[in-house]
C-alpha cells in the first residue's frame, strides 16, 4: 500500500498554483477503506487508511500504518497526549485551517499574485477546501507542526522519535494534510520518491487486504446517465440496456445508488425495485454544490459521476 499526499494532480489552468485537493475531486472514488488504485493500477491513500488499525478505539495509542520516504513512521490518529508520553491518549490535531478569504487572490505565505494567477472564485462549485491553496498554517494551532508530525515518545520508540501522524476530525472525517505533508521533516534519499522507485522496504510482518475493485467514469458508456445535471429539484438515473449496469462489458444489477458530499459523507443512498426503469431522485433538499453520484452493483464494482445541485 502507497501513501500519496493530498494533491490529485491537476491545478487550476494547469499553473501549478492552486492545486486540487484530492479528497474533495477524487473522494468519490475512494472504497471502504478509503484508498483507491492509481492509473497505474497502484493502490494507495491520500487519507487515513482505516482498514489498517481501529479509528474509532482513542483509548490506546495508534500503531504504525506506515513509514514516510524520509523513513520515519507513520501513525494512526491517536497519541500520548504529551510529547514524553505521559497524560493519556488523545486525538492528534492539524495545524492547519482553512483560510478566511473572500477571493484566491494570494497564497497562505502572504505572496499577493499576479491577476492572471488568480483561482475560481469561492462559490458552490469551488467551496474553501477544493483547493490545497485555500489551507493555512498555523503554529500550534494544534498538536503537530506543519509537516503533520513532531519530536515524541511512541510505544515503538521508548527513546523518542519524529512521527508523523493522520488527522480526523471528532467525526472520524479526515483534515488536511490528513498524512504527510506538505512537505517531509526529514532529507528524502536521492531516488526515492513516487511509484516505482519510491517504495520503503518493509521487514516487519504486515496486515494485506483486497480493497473493493471501482471504476471511476463520468463517460455514459459505463452503463447509466444521470440528467439534468446541473439538477435543481431531482436528478433522474437512466440505465442503458436491460440487465443493469454495465462495467468492462460485463451486465450486473444495481444494488445501490448513493450521493456523496465533498467531504465524503454519503447523504442519500437508495435501494432500486427495479433497475431497468428511469430513477428519479430528489436532490431538493441538499444544499447546492459539488456532489458526486456512486453506483454500485453486485459484484461490488462502482462507477462514480459528478453532479452539480443548482438554485
Amino acid at each position: 500500500m502507497s501513501i500519496f499526499n493530498a494533491k490529485d494532480a491537476s491545478s487550476y489552468n494547469n499553473q501549478g498554483i492552486w492545486n486540487q485537493n484530492a479528497i474533495v475531486v477524487e473522494g468519490a472514488s475512494f472504497d471502504t477503506c478509503l484508498g483507491h488504485p492509481a492509473p497505474n493500477g497502484e493502490y494507495h491513500h491520500h487519507l487515513h487508511p482505516k482498514c489498517l488499525y481501529n479509528e474509532n478505539d482513542n483509548t490506546v495509542h495508534s500503531p504504525i500504518i506506515g513509514y514516510a520516504f524520509d523513513g520515519f513512521p507513520i501513525y494512526g490518529a491517536y497519541a500520548f497526549a504529551n510529547t514524553n508520553g505521559t497524560g493519556g491518549i488523545t486525538r492528534m490535531k492539524t495545524s492547519y485551517r482553512l483560510r478566511n478569504i473572500s477571493a484566491r487572490t494570494s497564497l497562505p505565505d502572504g505572496t499577493v499574485l499576479n491577476t492572471n494567477q488568480y483561482g475560481p472564485a469561492i462559490n458552490a462549485f469551488y467551496p474553501l477546501g477544493y483547493y490545497i491553496e485555500d489551507f493555512e498554517y498555523v503554529s500550534q494551532f494544534g498538536d503537530l507542526d506543519e509537516h503533520n508530525g513532531r519530536f515524541c515518545i511512541t510505544p515503538e520508540y521508548p527513546s523518542g522519535t519524529y512521527a508523523y501522524f493522520v488527522t480526523i476530525d471528532s467525526l472520524l472525517q479526515g483534515e488536511y494534510p490528513y498524512t504527510v505533508g506538505p512537505q517531509y521533516y526529514g532529507l528524502v534519499p536521492s531516488g526515492n520518491t513516487g511509484p516505482g522507485s519510491g517504495h520503503n522496504v518493509i521487514s516487519e510482518a504486515v496486515t494485506v487486504y483486497t480493497p473493493t475493485s471501482i471504476v471511476a467514469d463520468e463517460n455514459i458508456e459505463t452503463g447509466y446517465f444521470a440528467y439534468p445535471n446541473p439538477a435543481m429539484n431531482q436528478l433522474v438515473l437512466q440505465t442503458k440496456g436491460s440487465a443493469g449496469l454495465t462495467v468492462d462489458n460485463r451486465q450486473y444489477t444495481i444494488n445501490t445508488v448513493e450521493i456523496i458530499d465533498i467531504d465524503g459523507r454519503k447523504v442519500i443512498s437508495i435501494l432500486p425495485s427495479d433497475e431497468n426503469s428511469p430513477l428519479t431522485i430528489s436532490v431538493r433538499d441538499l444544499l447546492p454544490g459539488v456532489y458526486f453520484l456512486r453506483v454500485t452493483n453486485n459484484n461490488n464494482d462502482m462507477t462514480v459521476q459528478k453532479i452539480v445541485v443548482a438554485r
